[in-house]
């Protein structure tokens, strides 16, 4: 009797072992991080951006939201740029087409592509996520593709109206834009920041604040309101005439987005004397640069001969009330090579016609 019980105790020992030592099974339809990784890396892109001379801007990461590639990133990875392209996994490039909705105040953009039939990344209810939650970022950092970490939700915050989900998974430069996923392979995030004085202190703004701008389909060139934080130019807001403060002469302007044209109306005498004036400029963040180009009738040893003289011009203060800038004006002009002997900077300012 004895030797029985000690081998069925022998027994239940032995079976307790093995079941302690046999490796742990996934949860019934509870997908692992591979699973979800395999299916959702092929929707989250690099966005490499350019300025107005085609030279790289800066590179961030991007997820593709619908088959016709809408393109959600951060709104600081695209700002100054005139052109950019996504690149996939696969090596796939294509070009930026335009901005459809963005939201700077919580740093998001949606971008739209030229494509189609493109992999997407589903959004989830971000209002669901919980502290504790097993969470997937991946992105770009560094321009190393499709990298991916993984870690839990932290912390949920709210600060200044913009909901965000602390999160261990590891983000670096170049991670801005990419996708925080839940275990569903749902995006329930934009990996955003973080901070680098401390460890695992990373930050994804929560998709819940996507919604509204996916609805949005509006769009713009590239360009739109990227040097500045003011938006373009509404040109119907602004007067048409406006005088000199200094030479009481008449200017009238034309006001198309980010670009200013500005010409002489030329007094009759002006007229006559061959005086002509046209200038342009573009917008560089909060001011406006460009040339003016004089025409005009130089008087030297011989007859009058007609010159041409393109200086700089700058619009340093541009409202509906007034507008500021400075420019180089010459002092002397050498007639026979059509070009000033000696410039100097002055400031000069325009009005309304009516003030």
């Amino acid at each position: 009797m004895k030797q029985s019980l000690v081998l069925l105790l022998a027994g239940m020992c032995w079976t307790g072992l093995s079941l302690w030592a046999s490796p742990p099974t996934r949860s019934e339809g509870k997908p692992d991080t591979a699973t979800v990784v395999s299916q959702s890396r092929k929707a989250v892109v690099q966005v490499v951006v350019s300025d107005s001379s085609g030279k790289p801007l800066a590179q961030g990461s991007g997820f593709i939201v619908s088959i016709d590639g809408k393109v959600v990133t951060n709104y600081h990875v695209v700002k100054g740029a005139r052109s950019g392209v996504i690149k996939l996994p696969t090596g796939a490039m294509y070009f930026i087409k335009g901005v459809l909705a963005e939201d700077r105040k919580r740093d998001l953009v949606i971008l739209k592509v030229d494509g189609e039939d493109f992999p997407e990344l589903p959004i989830g209810e971000s209002d669901k996520t919980q502290i504790g939650d097993e969470v997937i970022a991946i992105g770009s950092p560094l321009a190393l593709e499709s990298t991916v970490s993984n870690g839990i939700v932290s912390a949920i915050r709210e600060i200044a109206d913009v909901k965000l989900i602390q999160t261990t998974a590891a983000l670096s430069p170049g991670s801005s834009g990419g996708a925080l996923l839940n275990m569903k392979g749902e995006a329930i995030g934009i990996t955003t920041f973080q901070f680098a004085g401390g460890q695992n202190l990373n930050f994804a703004v929560a998709s819940v604040h996507l919604l509204p701008l996916l609805k949005i389909d509006n769009l713009r060139p590239l360009l739109f309101g990227a040097d500045s934080d003011q938006p373009p130019l509404a040109a119907e807001k602004f007067p048409t005439i406006w005088t000199s403060t200094l030479e009481k002469t008449q200017w009238r302007y034309r006001f198309d987005r980010d670009f200013v044209y500005a010409s002489l109306i030329p007094t009759p005498q002006q007229e006559t004397d061959g005086i002509y004036v046209r200038c342009e400029y573009k917008r560089s963040r909060d001011r406006w640069v460009g040339t003016c180009n004089y025409s005009l009738y130089c008087s030297g040893f011989l007859a009058p001969k007609k010159c041409s003289l393109v200086l700089e011009d700058t619009i340093t203060l541009l409202s509906d009330m007034r507008i500021e800038g400075e420019g180089l004006y010459w002092d002397k002009i050498d007639c026979g090579k059509c070009r000033p002997k000696a410039t100097h900077l002055a400031k000069w300012a325009h009005i309304p016609e009516d003030q």
